[in-house]
């Protein structure tokens, strides 16, 4: 593989990974529909971590 082929992918994956604005609008909707039960600020932070750390 070459460098601009290498490259490349990286751009395309990194397109299809969610921006940290789409995971705080995730978090904020599952916390309106949950009304926050079972789901702390804390939990929010681990997940956005975990995306985070994923790639």
């Amino acid at each position: 593989m070459s460098l601009q082929e290498f490259l490349l992918a990286e751009v395309v994956d990194g397109a299809r990974s969610p921006a940290p604005a789409e995971l705080v609008a995730e978090i904020d909707q599952q916390l309106a529909r949950g009304a926050g039960h079972g789901f702390s600020s804390v939990a929010s932070a681990e997940f956005v971590r975990a995306d985070r750390d994923q790639r």
